[in-house]
């Protein structure tokens, strides 16, 4: 969490927690986020009767699936939303939520083909000297 420290009549104070917290969009153009993981997924609260994401037909859309995260490149607490694809590549690889205080890259593609979907590159991160070998980063074979 970035300390915001602020004096008010003389007593100087630090934030002590983000109530709110801004969206860290992952874009579809392959150029990863970095970010570590502060919360499990979790089903975000439902919007007021009568303000809620209609689709094309008029049905209310559900809310979407969202967790909190913090950018390691600025430091500030985010909230990422989970398409299916990435909530179902950590909750498949990490059991339990584990993947709550890793350090992850994530890359977004747009679909490919003629795929509805798109395709992440997710890979967990470490601290250099944590005891983790780093491994390499996998090449294409040329024929």
């Amino acid at each position: 969490m970035a300390q915001t420290e602020v004096v008010i009549g003389g007593m100087k104070f630090v934030k002590a927690k983000s109530v709110t917290r801004p969206v860290l969009k992952i874009e579809k153009n392959g150029k990863p986020v970095y970010f570590r993981i502060d919360s499990t997924i979790r089903v975000a609260e439902k919007m007021e009767k009568g303000r809620e994401k209609l689709d094309a037909n008029g049905i209310p859309v559900p809310p979407p699936h969202i967790m909190d995260v913090t950018n390691l490149e600025t430091g500030e607490e985010n909230t990422v939303v989970c398409n299916s694809v990435l909530q179902s590549e950590l909750e498949s690889n990490y059991a339990d939520g584990d993947y709550v205080g890793r350090c992850f890259s994530v890359e977004k593609f747009a679909p490919a083909g003629d795929k509805r979907y798109a395709t992440f590159s997710i890979a967990e991160l470490a601290l250099e000297g944590d005891g983790v070998e780093a491994q390499p980063t996998p090449t294409k074979k040329r024929k």
